[in-house]
């Protein structure tokens, strides 16, 4: 893998309106319209997140198929990447508002826990340029989000 650039420069101008009850965004149309897609992975199928992060998630995830673990994501247990909204409870913005985070296996791995998943696809993921939930102060293991924009190699 190949750092191509900074999880900054895939955000750009980000410009949005807070939705009625406050905890959810509404970005402008034209951001979305530059930065966001809806693609095909492996495992997960159809996903909405921002194009900068689409070949190491791709990446990520072909490695996790190749090394015999696709059995240990459950894309019926896939809770989205873009999804416009604060952090519970907080005013800073979700890194999903951006589509640079995703939540996997999300019934197994709440936040407060250690999480049942596979410490091996964790690390895939962290390799590919992810930083994992499941290692902060208050943990939330089924999150993992872009830390660095990198491209296979």
């Amino acid at each position: 893998a190949y750092l191509v650039g900074s999880v900054g420069q895939a955000v750009g101008i980000f410009n949005y309106t807070v939705l009625p009850g406050g905890r959810l965004i509404a970005p402008e149309p034209s951001w979305v319209r530059a930065h966001i897609s809806t693609r095909t992975v492996p495992i997960l199928g159809q996903v909405t997140c921002n194009n900068a992060i689409f070949p190491q998630l791709e990446a990520a995830l072909r490695e996790v198929v190749e090394r015999g673990l696709a059995d240990l994501v459950h894309p019926d247990e896939y809770a989205g990447c873009y999804y416009p909204r604060f952090i519970a409870g907080t005013t800073q913005l979700s890194n999903h508002s951006f589509g640079l985070a995703l939540d996997l296996n999300v019934p197994g791995n709440q936040r407060g826990s250690v999480g049942e998943i596979d410490r091996t696809v964790v690390s895939i993921f962290e390799s590919w340029g992810f930083t994992w939930g499941g290692h902060w102060r208050y943990t939330d293991p089924m999150h993992f989000e872009a830390n660095a924009i990198v491209t296979p190699g």
